[in-house]
């Protein structure tokens, strides 16, 4: 529970700091440059390098594996309910599946994951972090080219 407290505290923090001018606008690109490209890249190598051994890799891969059919039953889902459901347009619907199996586990989950579950809980964090990260660049260019008109082969 302590990490809500601090990762509020942050928010509260860079809400002072706007409100009294010494953070502007446009430093949120700053910020979320330094996040995205230094901090939680750090973090993902340190806990790699510290928590992962050889022999565990298969139950990682496994968990994967498992956190991407979750991902493709989302995808599923989101497919179902927007098409059948909500009756959306083609490239709504394919925003609404895009968001539908998207987990953010990165900008705000990593750290909560961190807090509750400790580098092990992580961890596994990062594994299914890959997954999602994969199917949704896949399926991203794949509806992408999809209502946009263009033959392109994905997987290229």
């Amino acid at each position: 529970m302590d990490i809500i407290l601090v990762i509020v505290f942050l928010i509260l923090t860079g809400y002072f700091l706007k409100r009294i001018g010494l953070l502007a606008e446009k430093d949120k690109v700053a910020l979320n440059n330094v996040v995205l490209y230094i901090g939680i890249p750090a973090l993902i190598f340190n806990s790699m390098l510290r928590n992962v051994h050889a022999d565990e890799l298969a139950s990682f891969f496994k968990l994967t594996i498992f956190f991407m059919l979750v991902s493709l039953f989302a995808v599923f889902l989101s497919y179902v309910v927007g098409k059948k459901i909500l009756k959306l347009q083609p490239k709504s619907l394919a925003a609404f599946i895009l968001v539908g199996a998207c987990s953010n586990t990165a900008f705000m989950g990593f750290p909560i994951i961190a807090g509750f579950y400790g580098t092990e809980g992580f961890t596994r964090a990062i594994f299914c972090d890959v997954a999602s990260l994969f199917l949704i660049v896949g399926l991203a260019a794949y509806l992408g080219s999809k209502v946009g008109g263009h033959k392109v082969n994905v997987v290229k």
